[in-house]
């Protein structure tokens, strides 16, 4: 076994560290932070979030797009948020994962990106995840958004 090492800036939680030092180097560990879904509503919804400066690398896009399909929306969520809940500049990006089906070349970062939204208060965050009317309000914001 490999030397356990928890890096707290590094790794999210001390068990996922754990279970790095337990497998082989050739596994990804995926920090999902939300699976949002709502009984009887089709759509689901899976995001990690990470700070406004955060990179996600290729193999967590890779399996972000194992998990997205039809009614399955995976995000990457970006913003710099206070334990308060106020997000700095009112400014959360959001970048739709392409469904591993729809990814044509698989090494490179921006061909996993479906679409990308830009929503600008607590409001636009809220009608953005609420899975019942999910697919409609990503309509309306993509208009909104492209309008600037």
């Amino acid at each position: 076994m490999e030397k356990y090492e928890y890096k707290k800036d590094y790794q999210n939680n001390a068990f996922n560290a754990k279970i790095s030092s337990l497998l082989d180097r050739k596994r990804t560990i995926m920090d999902i932070d939300c699976f949002l879904f709502k009984l009887g509503c089709d759509t689901k919804i899976i995001y990690d979030h990470k700070k406004s400066t955060d990179k996600t690398s290729l193999s967590s896009l890779r399996g972000y797009s194992m998990l997205a399909n039809k009614n399955t929306f995976c995000y990457i969520v970006l913003n710099d948020i206070d334990e308060n809940g106020n997000i700095k500049n009112n400014i959360t990006r959001v970048y739709e994962v392409k469904p591993e089906s729809e990814v044509k070349d698989k090494s490179n970062k921006e061909d996993y990106i479906k679409d990308f939204y830009i929503l600008v208060n607590d409001e636009e965050v809220s009608n953005f995840f609420k899975v019942e009317k999910h697919k409609e309000y990503k309509e309306t914001i993509k208009k909104y958004n492209t309008l600037f």
